[in-house]
């Protein structure tokens, strides 16, 4: 028996933000490469922000959510993972539910020992929000 766990935070009164699309990114002791990893999913959302062309306002939802999915790593993945949202979120906060005009959205979930990738990127898609889902390796 596996339990999940999943920083994500909703409130009742507030409805799920529509993303046009969520890149999961499972990892597994990634801890040599996850910050690069997360920093260009940031960088393309933040071009496609600048570019506007799906948003006809910076203060709308983010357009793009990133689903970090922990496979049960036993490094400081999780950890560096979430320094670096935070680091990359100075101005305005990135974690979902995240601010109007940010420039992507991220959801951290994983499973407490490890499923393997197959199982990592099930629960990324099942916690995806987006109209498209795409994947991309932490390494």
């Amino acid at each position: 028996h596996t339990h999940t766990h999943t920083h994500t935070l909703h409130t009742l009164s507030t409805p799920l933000p529509s993303f046009i699309i969520s890149v999961v990114m499972p990892y597994h002791n990634a801890s040599a490469t996850l910050q690069t990893a997360i920093e260009s999913v940031f960088q393309s959302a933040l071009a496609w922000q600048q570019q506007n062309k799906y948003t006809s306002t910076l203060n709308e939802t983010p357009q793009v959510q990133l689903v970090l999915v922990d496979d049960g790593s036993t490094d400081p993945s999780a950890h560096i993972a979430t320094e670096c949202v935070l680091s990359l979120s100075a101005s305005e906060t990135l974690v979902h539910p995240c601010s109007p005009g940010a420039p992507m959205c991220v959801t951290h979930t994983g499973h407490s020992s490890r499923q393997g990738a197959a199982a990592a990127r099930n629960l990324g898609v099942r916690t995806s929000e987006g109209e498209l889902i795409t994947f991309l390796d932490a390494d």
